[in-house]
């Protein structure tokens, strides 16, 4: 509770919309939308129901209408593959009679939330006083392996979103969550070893303590797989601990995966790429990126120019939410967002460039501040208007955009300048930015873009856009009819709430839940990692 009261009083706006978010997803009451939901499952997979089974196929707690849908084919799908009962679990899940309900009307058998024994307690205890003696830094905390599994990037990113820090501070907080890192690894490995666990269904992947801590134990010390799906797709990780590996496999495969198509698939993916890149930086809101509520490509502002006219390179930086997952993708060259932008800033006094700083137009108020105080802290860096547009900065000389991963990089390029990444990103796998692979080898760049030469196909660009957005992991009719004219005709209230349970019952046929579950096994009987591609 003082947490969140700290995070009122630090940072209003981030509050409020972690507290509209978890009201949002609330089903208050068992309404007939919810009633007629259970009823159906009770129907459909009642006679499914593994009963005496010793084996566990184990999924996080996560009450998202449009996804538990999905999770109910998968859950059953692979309790009756593995005869196994399905348990779901939490870190602190408070009690919800509703959701209970429509758990237990998909056959799930029990709930578990992360309680340790007094023994696990004792033990847990020892191995935190014996590992925080040795933690000096948070490159320590980052670094941190216990019985060989990287447990230190979780813990790191935890802090990072619990607090809405830029990067992590040494503190009582980041200590006790160092504590409840190693809680869930003691707690977990205990689990593992005793239980007959078959399959691990998790809503997300790579992020924090109790989403991807199970996942990496499970995979790496007892040989568990993971599963996920949504309303889109489904994907497995036979090795969930490589997770990082497995992502940036699947983004350099996009050109290989590209050629593969027909001639005349390859005519209309370009085509279809050429006008959805048009309309996003057009200015158009939510181009194939629905998280986004502002455009940093709207019209240029010919009253005031952003851009000092003289000889020198002109880089833009363009920032990310700091606590925003940096390590999601995994090789980023830095620990945090943070680290990154305080390298630039001692690389800028190296230089004779003219240093922009770009936030998106929908920036965090919390995060601008920070950014404010790091452009203040280095004379060369010069903050930018939030709602300065890429076509100004383009038109007014800017050559270079630095980013992270993001989608600035199949942008940009479009409109003349050069992206440099600083981690694996979706792009990786093309040659249309430049993709250091080590911090010295990013520093060579910078120090010499007046050498850099980099001759880039447009056509590669819509080559990307067409596997990253209209191929891989986006199946239309996935669960729904089409999932694309859903969100389109259902406002968030509908897709949140209850009203989704009679969406996805109204337009069910018996043919289509066969297909569902056809579509569904048929994967899971393949054994490979990655996604179903459309």
């Amino acid at each position: 509770m003082l947490d969140k009261i700290k995070l009122l009083v630090k940072d209003p706006q981030t509050f409020i919309a972690r507290a509209n978010a978890k009201l949002k997803y609330r089903i208050w009451f068992q309404d007939n939308k919810t009633r007629r939901f259970i009823q159906h499952n009770y129907k459909k997979w009642g006679p499914w129901k593994q009963s005496d089974a010793k084996s566990i196929i184990l999924f996080d707690f996560y009450p998202f209408v449009e996804t538990e849908i999905a999770r109910s084919y998968l859950l059953n799908i692979l309790a009756k593959k593995n005869k196994a009962k399905i348990v779901s679990y939490s870190t602190n899940r408070k009690h919800d009679k509703i959701w209970d309900k429509i758990y237990r009307s998909y056959n799930v058998n029990e709930h578990i939330s992360i309680k340790l024994s007094k023994e696990q307690k004792n033990r847990s205890a020892k191995l935190y006083c014996k590992i925080i003696s040795r933690v000096k830094s948070k490159k320590d905390i980052f670094n941190l392996k216990v019985d060989n599994v990287w447990i230190g990037v979780d813990l790191y990113e935890e802090f990072l979103m619990k607090f809405i820090e830029p990067t992590v501070v040494l503190d009582k907080r980041m200590y006790n969550i160092v504590r409840d890192g190693i809680d869930s690894l003691v707690y977990w490995k205990d689990y593992f070893e005793v239980n007959d666990v078959k399959a691990i269904v998790s809503s997300h992947i790579g992020v924090r303590i109790e989403k991807n801590l199970p996942l990496k134990i499970a995979g790496q010390l007892f040989n568990i797989p993971f599963y996920s799906t949504h309303a889109r797709n489904i994907t497995c990780y036979l090795k969930p601990h490589l997770y990082h590996k497995e992502i940036a496999s699947n983004y350099l495969s996009y050109p290989e995966r590209f050629y593969k198509l027909s001639y005349e698939e390859q005519k209309k993916g370009i085509a279809w790429a050429k006008n959805r890149l048009k309309k996003r930086l057009s200015g158009a809101i939510g181009v194939d990126m629905d998280y986004s509520t502002k455009s940093a490509f709207s019209s240029v502002n010919t009253s005031i120019k952003v851009v000092d006219k003289n000889d020198r390179i002109k880089i833009v930086v363009a920032t990310h939410e700091f606590y925003d997952s940096p390590n999601c993708y995994g090789g980023l060259l830095f620990m945090d967002f943070y680290e990154w932008l305080m390298y630039l800033g001692e690389i800028s006094k190296k230089t004779n460039y003219d240093w922009y700083i770009k936030t998106h137009p929908d920036v965090l108020p919390i995060t601008k501040k920070v950014i404010k105080k790091i452009a203040n802290n280095h004379p060369k860096f010069k903050l930018l208007p939030a709602e300065t547009s890429f076509h100004q900065l383009a038109s007014e000389g800017v050559e270079y955009v630095l980013t992270c991963y993001g989608s600035v990089g199949h942008e940009c390029p479009l409109l003349g300048m050069k992206v440099i990444n600083a981690g694996n990103n979706p792009h990786m796998g093309h040659e249309f930015n430049w993709n250091p692979k080590s911090v010295e080898e990013y520093e060579t760049l910078l120090l010499n873009l007046d050498k850099l030469c980099l001759n880039i196909d447009y056509d590669d660009i819509y080559k990307f856009y067409y596997i990253h957005y209209q191929k891989l992991g986006i199946i239309d009719d996935w669960i729904y009819p089409s999932y694309k004219k859903m969100t389109e005709e259902l406002s968030e209230e509908e897709r949140f709430g209850s009203f989704m349970f009679q969406y996805f019952l109204n337009s069910l046929t018996e043919d289509k839940h066969e297909k569902i579950i056809l579509r569904m096994t048929e994967f899971i009987e393949e054994g490979r990692s990655g996604s179903l591609d459309s």
